[in-house]
């Protein structure tokens, strides 16, 4: 017997729905209302590391890719604020276009996220692409780094990578 298991995010509006529901008929007719999207895909760059001396490296993380694998249309154009062709021209050329904000933890422990590093695309009336880059002078040691990313439709990402050095 052969299972694929596919990762999907919960939209968050199925709690409206399901607030309406009375019944379990109620609960049947939303099948069709309700969408789970694919998870978006995330690589990053080889980290790159750089001796500085006295116990300390700096390392350098980027993002190469962020991929959505649906787009959440309907609920986005019935709100009159989405135009897809526009949209997926800007992102093929670059990625950072969708990315709301991303975060990452320095030393993830396995178990807790703690966001150390920040870049965010704004909110005002010109707004600008987050840096798809970022640095840090950190001590010398083994660690996991953990990146976590979210993009314009609240979608989010994450991905953890081992850095020796």
């Amino acid at each position: 017997m052969k299972v694929q298991i596919e990762s999907r995010d919960i939209p968050p509006d199925i709690y409206d729905y399901l607030k309406k529901a009375k019944t379990d008929e109620d609960i049947e007719s939303l099948a069709d209302k309700v969408q789970f999207y694919a998870r978006p895909y995330l690589r990053l760059s080889e980290p790159e590391v750089k001796e500085l001396g006295n116990n300390q490296v700096q390392i350098k993380l980027g993002m190469n890719r962020y991929v959505l694998m649906d787009i959440p249309v309907s609920r986005a154009s019935q709100k009159g604020q989405f135009d897809y062709s526009a949209l997926m021209k800007l992102a093929k050329d670059n990625f950072a276009v969708l990315i709301d904000y991303w975060a990452i933890d320095w030393d993830y422990d396995g178990f807790t996220f703690k966001s150390e590093w920040q870049a965010f695309r704004g909110n005002k009336k010109k707004k600008k692409t987050v840096p798809i880059v970022a640095a840090e002078t950190l001590e010398k040691k083994k660690r996991t780094v953990a990146v976590r990313v979210v993009d314009i439709f609240g979608n989010d990402a994450g991905v953890t990578i081992e850095i020796e050095n």
